[in-house]
């Protein structure tokens, strides 16, 4: 069945393509400049996530910034060896 002109099914755009294989409908990608933890928090705030990648500019480390249930900060650490 494909919709006609008076149908409320809008036809299928970019948004609506089928997702690949390994289930990952987008990827974003950015340049990431070392910033502190704070920094990150407030970023992450002002934008309305609940989490937030960065280049930790104390360790020169990417981390993941979470709010958690009790609304406190984590932070998640690669351990590479």
């Amino acid at each position: 069945h494909r919709p006609g002109k008076n149908s409320a099914i809008a036809p299928l755009g970019p948004a609506s393509q089928p997702r690949p294989s390994n289930g990952v409908a987008k990827v974003k990608r950015f340049k990431l400049k070392p910033i502190t933890v704070e920094d990150a928090a407030e970023e992450m705030d002002s934008l309305g996530h609940a989490f937030y990648l960065f280049l930790n500019e104390d360790s020169q480390e990417v981390n993941v910034l979470y709010r958690r249930h009790d609304s406190t900060l984590g932070i998640v650490q690669a351990d590479l060896d």
